[in-house]
């Protein structure tokens, strides 16, 4: 099972993805996980819980498809035990943190 400090380091890398990839902030598309009711949660689904969050509010922010699937363009990538998957092809792409290796930053109009 993931310890605390997994879930740290896992946190910080989902916050490079999103940095590096969504052109957005962290602090916009994710609460604290390790204050409230879900720092006393099991430490994966809280990783879970936080990375579905983010992509939501990334997809509310107009980019629907964050992270886009490299292989096929037109769905993203759903979270994974630390790591981006593609449904499509039930396939491990990237581990979280190395997003940014395959998948394109979005261009944020400003």
């Amino acid at each position: 099972a993931p310890t605390v400090d997994h879930v740290a380091k896992t946190l910080r890398a989902l916050k490079r993805d999103v940095e590096r990839t969504s052109g957005m902030n962290w602090a916009d598309v994710a609460q604290s996980p390790l204050t409230g009711t879900a720092a006393s949660g099991e430490p994966s689904a809280v990783l879970t819980q936080t990375a579905t969050e983010a992509q939501r509010a990334v997809h509310a922010a107009g980019e629907p498809q964050w992270p886009r699937c490299p292989h096929h363009f037109d769905h993203p990538l759903t979270y994974r035990d630390g790591w981006w998957f593609c449904e499509r092809d039930a396939a491990f792409i990237a581990e979280v943190g190395r997003l940014s290796a395959v998948v394109p930053r979005v261009k944020r109009r400003r």
